[in-house]
Parts: C-alpha cells; structure tokens; sequence
C-alpha cells in the first residue's frame, strides 16, 4: 500500500535524478574542454597540477554519475514489482471472491442442488452395482462400463424435453459405436495404409461431432454430437493386439457396449 502511494513521488525523483545526472556530466566535459583550450603550456607544472584535479573531479562525477543511474534502475525494477504485485494481487483477490461464490452455502445447499447431487449420485451408484453383480448372462460382473457409460450420459440440468435428451443419448451412443465397428471393420489391418484411413476418417467424423457439438441451436442436438465423438473414440482408439480385436472378441465387445447403453439409459429414466 505505501508502494502504490509513493508511485508519483518515486517517477518524479527518478525523472529529476537523470535530469541532474546529464546536467553534471554537461558540465563536467564543458570544463575539461574550456581547461583544455586555455592550456598554452602543457609542460609547465601549474598545468599538471590542474589536469590532475580535473582528472579527480572527473572520476567523482563518473562515480556521482554511475551512482545515479543505479538509483534510478532501482526507482524502474521497484515501479514494475509494484505493477507485477498489483496485478498478482487483483488475480488473487478474483481467485479468493470466485472460490467463496462457489462454496456459498446458500446455494450448495439449495433445494433444486440437494435434489441434483442426490438423483446423480444415486444413478452413478446404480451403475456400479449393476457392473459389479452383472445380470444374468445380460452382462458381464465386475465390469465398470454401466458407470463409465452414466458418467458421459448424466449432464446438468437445461431446458427442454427429458424425452428429446433421452433420445439424443441414445442416438449418439448408438450411432457412435456402429459408426466406430464400421471404421474398425474397414480398417482391420494394422499397416501403415490402414493406420493412415483410419485416422483421416476419424480426423472427419470427429470434426463433424465436434462441430455439431459446438455450434447445434438446441441443446439436445449439442448433446448428440458430445456423445456421438466419445463412442466413436471409444471404439476406433483400440489397439491392433488387443484381446477384443477378434472377430469374436469385436461382437462381444459390440453387445456388451449397446447393453451398457440400454442399462444407463433405464436408469436415467427411472432415477
């Protein structure tokens, strides 16, 4: 605070300083010049007893001189610290104000919060125990694709019809994993030519969702594209030596990926 009142104070003394400081070194070499031209014999030793003082005068100026740029470099490096420390300050004064809007109680606690937290928690926990016990030869045990599936589904609240959001799910989620078991299908090999169309369909597909996603009117349509790219991903994105990459192995992966799907989504409608 003392900093930001003697900011004024500090660039007036700097601009005097360096205005005394070319004054005297103006000075200085004016006189050594004037010494210089009045100087009939430089042998005689009056003349060398007066350049030996001006050459100790001139050291000190030099000294008095380099003395007052260190000021005024010290004057320039605290104005900066004292800029650098204003705005560190603002940011975090912006830091702690958001942090405090954020843990205010009056809204965490709120009804239409409490109701949110409750509902999602209890869909991911669903999840979890239906991945956990499987069901019947539905699905596998001990498998986390329900909850994974319900953490990309469950979304804040928005405006609109649950039935189109539901719907947008499903037909992301769905169109994403055909559209990814097709591009596996087309490019099953794993050389450089198959590496290479895999990634420019991807590179497309993923735009396209993403672009959607980005600049859609209505939210469910926005809801689509998110969903539609993560599937998709989740497919394609599979190594060439992996377990799943069997014909049989992609057909069990392929069921097992739409019954996660069909499991969330009854959840999401019933919770």
């Amino acid at each position: 605070g003392e900093l930001d009142d003697a900011a004024e104070e500090i660039r007036r003394v700097r601009t005097s300083v360096l205005k005394c400081s070319a004054t005297l070194s103006k000075n200085v070499l004016a006189a050594r010049a004037a010494v210089s031209a009045s100087v009939e014999d430089p042998e005689k030793s009056c003349v060398r007893r007066t350049s030996m003082e001006m050459a100790q005068v001139h050291i000190l100026c030099l000294k008095a001189c380099a003395f007052a740029r260190l000021i005024c470099d010290f004057a320039e490096d605290a104005l900066a610290n004292k800029e650098e420390l204003s705005a560190f300050r603002v940011a975090c004064e912006a830091a702690v104000t958001g942090l405090k809007d954020g843990l205010d109680s009056k809204v965490l606690f709120s009804r239409k919060r409490i109701n949110f937290a409750l509902r999602h928690t209890t869909k991911i926990l669903l999840s979890f125990w239906f991945g956990y016990k499987g069901f019947h030869r539905i699905d596998r045990s001990y498998d986390a694709g329900v909850a994974i599936t319900m953490a990309v589904m469950v979304n804040r609240d928005s405006l609109g019809s649950e039935l189109s959001k539901n719907l947008a799910r499903v037909q992301g989620a769905v169109l994403g994993t055909v559209l990814g078991e097709m591009i596996k299908a087309l490019t099953r090999g794993c050389d450089d030519l198959d590496i290479v169309f895999k990634a420019v369909l991807y590179f497309l597909l993923s735009c396209s969702s993403l672009y959607t996603y980005f600049h859609a009117t209505r939210y469910a349509d926005s809801y689509f594209g998110f969903i539609n790219v993560y599937f998709m991903s989740k497919v394609i994105l599979q190594s060439c030596d992996d377990p799943m990459a069997s014909e049989t192995g992609e057909m069990q992966y392929f069921y097992f990926s739409m019954v996660d799907i069909v499991a969330a989504l009854v959840i999401i409608v019933l919770v």
